[in-house]
């Protein structure tokens, strides 16, 4: 918006003539905002000599065109900062247009032109008038100007352009019942208003009161109040638009036309656009009007030839005549019509109205359904049109604001109103009706609905609207076996039009075929707009968002948003208060929405409960469609959105299901999603239907049929089968829910078939739900031998193991694995898949050896009894591998996946899941093992095809990409690892729980390649947030937690925060010690962190002792080429140097860089790091040569891998330029 501001100041300014332009240069900014403020309206100054309009501004009325003989004056009245005769001069031009155009047209109208201060910004002083006070001075100044020329009750037209159509309305609303006598002469003399581009619901312009003072340079006076009026927002805008709106409809009831045309701009401003739309510039009712140009020209006309003249001057002249010979002005164009040959006048026909209810005063919006009934009976001319909708969503409050707006507008139409609840109500209405007709029986033995039909038929009825009210049984309207229906009493006249209002689309398509007219839930605005005229304490909308909340939650339901004002007018409670009880037990909802209210606009005797206003639609299709109720009860207890055909109860037939979808769809109880096979239901409507169950006492029936259909019709699980299985989740779950009293073997198979969809789906929490319940009942119910017994537990132990519940896990997995063992034979398929998951167990818990122990076993079991390629045998063998990867056995690993990979590649697709989840974890091997290309290459191989073929959010896409970044960072390509993670963290942020493990994975390595970004802060807060939740779920001991600790830790230590760096890394040791086996992998790396910080702190001894340990524990169990083992050693060379104990050092640093050399890549950054320390240990130890030999070939390979501001780059070359100078100096270091 503030560069669509910015262009408009640069056009607005362009476009001033030269000599409006500011002299000084010293002002050309301020001049800039000054002139986009000054023009939205018009481009032509008031007074060409000066920026500043104040010394001489032309207010007031001024007669532009005076007729001694006048019958109607017409004043004009310009917009935001125009000119009462520049705004309505077109360019080259010398006089405003309607002195020059008009007269000749309308030779007895006096012509007007009234202006006023409406600038916003000036250099001097800006008026502070509001629009209220401009719209009482035009009040003002047009009846003293009417009174002193004798013209107080001549007819009077306004054309008004802009703002100035807003301070019309104001006027004339002022006018209307003013205490001073003589001020209403206005109101009651305005005949006509043409509307000009006016914002009656705002403009983007108001938008100009949010820039800063600062934009505006020199400008030192403003006066915002006239643009805040514009915003779309403004109550004072919507108070002006609902009053003069609720005006024109109470004159056009008392028989009073005033007559409106509205304008509105067809071109926009150049690259700013529209000024003002085309729905703003529109009243409802009215039918808008274009003219050519844009918001600043649609007021300069240069010829009687312009069609925007043509069509401005085509109304005034329709209107001026009829004022001057006195006549009343028609409340529509179709005058009665009068004399004989089959017409009859007014003596002969007046119109008759019967409507049941008065006028509902809180109706609000439904323009569009009243406009299309509008079309369609007076304009298409359908004799019958049917009004179909949910009951509740107001088809007979649209209904009986139609049949008072045709009264009010067609005079010549008599409106009548018949009830179709039954045959008992439609015969009531008629009787009544055919007494308001004096139609009369003449034998006792006539039918008073004949006689009725056969006035209405006749001419002698005249014109006529009939409404059908809730005509919503088949039954009642067609009939049935025989049996006639209120159908054959309707008339059919060339002079009558049929309204029905009905739930049913199968009454609907009966009686109107396809002149039907949807009714649907109200917009947020009308729902809005009906809580504000409906409700009695006002304050209570103040709270807008808790509002707009409440009509999301009654789905803009207008018969629930009814049931909520009355019960918030009645027990005086907050918003807040009802929105809560609503949205607590459904107890509670069913209570509210069930409470009975009064509402003298509906009939008396029916219910008026939302709950209770479907009952009858309800016993209806039980009645006539048993599929159809059969479905209806079904979807009550699952899900009421997203609903798939395939999970529908199965019927004989394909049409009858076909049938009785339609059926439910006929009614607004289902809803289509465009072509798919997926349907909503209104969802107070399904809690309706749930209610209605219970009162017919076929809840528990209705919910056991519907868990035995959905465990039955459920898809398999399994990754490939997904998307199917996905859709009926939420419908399980909401089934299981709600059946806590169901005790049936189908109700915990489908706990089971649910949990294992969930668990596939990484929604472990709702997984281990399912699984615990069912894992309980089948405890109670089955032997512990039980092969479905122990598949729920097994399930329920995998659960809590992806939970990182791991020591609940290996509980329920060690007592399985043991029954299994007792039960089943060496190689039985179960058996090996429980052992399996224990050694997974096992691994989590850090229990390496014993999970490789398992591992070992279960692999040469079926290296023995499967074949090669056999999926199971690979997937123990792949979980083997992992297990050496965590033992630091990296060779055999990478062997085990070698041949897991080629077998994979050799009979799987490229695409397959197993497949490239063997080469991601064959890529992992390869960077423990610091072959860093190689593991690059294999991953962005992974990376490529999962994300062909994967979701952006799926978990095995997400852990490849994560994968790769980790090995990016390896690989000292951190800014590209920073995206791949930023990019993960976001989408799991935005699919996965805040505590979920694999989302926290993502976020600590995030941190961690900010770490070595040296965006340490930003790594900080990430950190700390982890470990915060960590500590929050997880137990003390846990490998994740303590990695996350262990980080937090080492982002400490680079921030120079060493005490809590030391304070954390000793707890973590601590841990490990207590838990972990003396040669641990983690333990070790915890106790190297913790010296390297000691080291930090100057605590040198302390740092020693530990890593001397470390060392000796990692010589004993790791190669000696091992990178964990030579980082260890590096450290306790460099703790050594720092102890002034030189030898030991080079000794140590020697041995790094020799296997080194021999196993890295020469630009490889551990080498050059190793290589660093080792040259300045020989300077330390006064071997310069040898240190300037190494240190040129550091700097020489770092200048082909940094930046030149590298910071690693710049210490090395430091060190050799320091090298170079001892060796010139012969000095001895200090």
């Amino acid at each position: 918006m503030r560069r669509r501001l910015k262009d408009f100041l640069r056009v607005e300014r362009s476009a001033l003539p030269r000599a409006d332009r500011l002299v000084s240069d010293q002002r050309t900014s301020s001049n800039a905002a000054s002139s986009a403020l000054r023009s939205p309206s018009d481009s032509d100054p008031p007074n060409p000599t000066t920026s500043d309009p104040s010394a001489s501004f032309p207010d007031g009325i001024k007669v532009w065109h005076d007729c001694p003989d006048a019958t109607v004056d017409i004043c004009f009245v310009h917009g935001l900062t125009g000119n009462r005769d520049s705004t309505w001069t077109a360019s080259k031009q010398s006089e405003p247009w309607p002195t020059m155009l008009l007269p000749p047209k309308l030779p007895r109208a006096r012509l007007l032109a009234w202006g006023y201060d409406a600038y916003v910004v000036r250099a001097s002083v800006a008026s502070k008038n509001r629009l209220t006070d401009h719209a009482m001075n035009l009040l003002i100044d047009l009846t003293n100007d009417r009174d002193s020329r004798d013209a107080s009750g001549r007819p009077l037209i306004f054309v008004a352009h802009s703002l100035g159509g807003l301070v019309c309305k104001e006027a004339i609303l002022l006018s209307r019942n003013n205490p001073e006598p003589h001020l209403c002469n206005v109101f009651e003399h305005t005949a006509g208003i043409i509307f000009m581009g006016t914002p009656h619901r705002g403009s983007w312009i108001a938008d100009w009161m949010k820039i800063p003072a600062s934009c505006l340079g020199v400008l030192k006076s403003t006066n915002k109040s006239l643009l805040q009026v514009l915003g779309t927002d403004n109550q004072l805008l919507q108070s002006i638009q609902v009053r003069f709106w609720s005006m024109v409809r109470e004159q056009r009831e008392s028989g009073r036309r005033l007559e409106i045309t509205c304008f509105f701009e067809e071109l926009p401003l150049p690259v700013v656009g529209k000024v003002v739309s085309k729905e703003s510039a529109t009243i409802e009712g009215y039918m808008p009007v274009s003219v050519h140009a844009n918001h600043r020209d649609m007021v300069k006309f240069r010829s009687e030839n312009e069609n925007g003249f043509k069509r401005l001057v085509g109304d005034l002249m329709r209107w001026v005549p009829s004022l001057s010979t006195g006549q009343v002005i028609p409340a529509s164009k179709e005058i009665l019509a009068t004399g004989t040959d089959g017409a009859y006048s007014n003596a002969i026909f007046r119109p008759c109205y019967y409507l049941p209810f008065r006028k509902n005063r809180q109706f609000v919006g439904r323009a569009t359904i009243l406009k299309a009934l509008e079309k369609k009976l007076f304009i298409e001319q359908s004799e019958t049109v049917a009004l179909v909708g949910l009951g509740g969503i107001g088809k007979t409050q649209v209904a009986l604001q139609f049949g008072y707006s045709v009264k009010a507008n067609k005079l010549e139409y008599s409106i009548f109103w018949v009830a179709a609840l039954s045959e008992a109500s439609f015969e009531k209405a008629y009787a009544e009706l055919a007494h308001e007709l004096g139609v009369k029986k003449s034998k006792e033995d006539e039918d008073i609905k004949d006689l009725v039909h056969y006035h209405l038929h006749s001419e002698r009825a005249g014109k006529w609207l009939l409404i059908v009210d809730n005509a919503d049984d088949m039954e009642v309207v067609i009939g049935s076996n025989g049996k006639h229906g209120i159908y054959r009493y309707l008339p059919k006249s060339e002079s009558g039009r049929v309204v029905f209002t009905t739930r049913s689309r199968e009454v609907a398509v009966a009686v109107a075929g396809s002149d039907i007219i949807d009714l649907r839930e109200m917009t947020q605005g009308e729902a809005t707009a009906f809580v504000e005229t409906s409700l009695t304490r006002k304050e209570l909308l103040q709270d807008r968002a808790t509002t707009v909340e409440l009509l999301q939650e009654l789905t803009y339901l207008p018969l629930a948003i009814a049931q909520a004002v009355a019960y918030l007018n009645q027990n005086q409670i907050s918003v807040r208060k009802y929105l809560a009880l609503l949205r607590g037990t459904e107890q509670s909802k069913v209570s509210l929405l069930n409470r009975e209210f009064h509402d003298r606009t509906r009939y008396e005797g029916l219910q008026n409960a939302v709950m209770t206003t479907w009952l009858v639609s309800f016993a209806q299709i039980q009645r006539y469609d048993k599929a159809a109720a059969s479905i209806l009860g079904f979807v009550s207890c699952i899900e009421p959105k997203a609903i798939p055909r395939s999970i529908l109860p199965e019927v004989e037939r394909e049409e009858e299901m076909e049938h009785a979808i339609g059926t439910l769809r006929g009614y607004a109880f289902l809803s289509q999603r465009g072509d798919e096979e997926m349907f909503d239901m209104h969802s107070l409507v399904h809690v309706a239907t749930w209610v209605w169950l219970e009162s017919e006492g076929l809840i528990e029936q209705t919910m056991i049929d519907a868990i035995r259909h959905i465990e039955k019709a459920f898809p398999p699980n399994g990754q490939t089968r997904r998307e199917k299985w996905r859709v009926y989740v939420p419908h399980g779950l909401r089934a299981l829910n709600r059946s806590g009293w169901c005790r049936i073997a189908e109700r915990y198979d489908l706990f089971m078939t649910v949990g294992l969809c969930l668990d596939l789906d990484r929604r472990f929490k709702e997984a281990i739900r399912c699984f615990e319940v069912a894992s309980e009942w089948r405890r109670e119910h089955f032997t512990e031998d039980n092969d479905s017994r122990l598949e729920s537990e097994h399930a329920l132990a995998s659960a809590y193991l992806d939970d990182r519940r791991i020591k609940e896990a290996i509980e329920i997995f060690e007592h399985v694995v043991a029954v299994r063992k007792r039960t089943l034979a060496d190689e039985d398929y179960n058996r090996l898949a429980s052992e399996h998951e224990l050694a997974r167990a096992y691994l989590d818990d850090r229990r390496i050896k014993e999970a490789i122990e398992i591992f070992e076993h279960v692999v040469a079991v079926e290296k023995r009894t499967l074949a090669d390629e056999d999926h199971s045998r690979l997937w123990s063998e792949h979980e083997l591998a992992r297990a050496y990867l965590d033992d630091k056995r990296i060779k055999e690993a990478i062997e085990i996946l070698e041949h897991v990979v080629a077998v994979r590649k050799r009979t799987l697709a490229d695409e397959d899941h197993s497949r490239l989840t063997s080469e991601h974890e064959l890529a992992r091997a390869y960077l423990d093992d610091k072959r860093i290309k190689e593991a690059i290459e294999i991953l962005e191989h992974v990376v490529a095809v999962r994300k062909r073929t994967l979701a952006d959010e799926d978990h095995s896409r997400l852990a490849s990409e994560h994968e790769l970044a980790r090995a990016y960072l390896d690989d000292k390509r951190i800014k590209e690892a920073i995206e791949i993670l930023e990019h993960a963290v976001a989408v799991r942020k935005r699919t996965l729980a805040d505590e979920d493990h694999s989302r926290l994975t993502s976020e600590h390595e995030l941190a961690r390649a900010y770490l070595d970004d040296k965006r340490i802060k930003e790594a900080i807060e990430i950190f700390e947030r982890v470990v915060a939740v960590r500590k929050r779920t997880l137990a003390d001991e846990d490998y994740f937690r303590l990695t996350s600790e262990h980080e937090l830790a080492r982002a400490y230590q680079d921030d120079k925060r060493i005490k809590e760096a030391i304070e954390i890394f000793e707890h973590v040791v601590a841990v490990g010690k207590r838990t972990l086996a003396d040669e641990d992998h983690s333990r070790l790396t915890s106790e190297h962190e913790l010296a390297r910080a000691y080291l930090d702190d100057k605590r040198i001894k302390e740092a020693i002792e530990i890593f001397e340990r470390v060392v000796a524990v990692r010589k004993r169990t790791l190669a000696d080429e091992d990178y964990f083992r030579l980082a260890s050693e590096h450290e306790l060379a460099r703790a050594y140097q720092d102890d002034k104990r030189i030898k030991e050092a080079i000794e140590i640093f020697e041995h790094v860089v020799a296997v080194g050399e021999r196993t890295l890549a020469e630009e490889d950054y551990d080498r050059l790091a190793s290589e660093h320390a080792l040259a300045k240990a020989y300077l330390d130890n006064e071997m310069v040569k040898e240190a300037i030999q190494l240190l040129k070939h550091v700097v020489a390979v770092e200048e082909d891998l940094f930046e030149e501001d590298d910071p690693d780059r710049l210490v090395s070359l430091d060190l050799l330029t320091d090298a170079y100078t001892r060796l010139e100096s012969g000095s001895r270091p200090d």
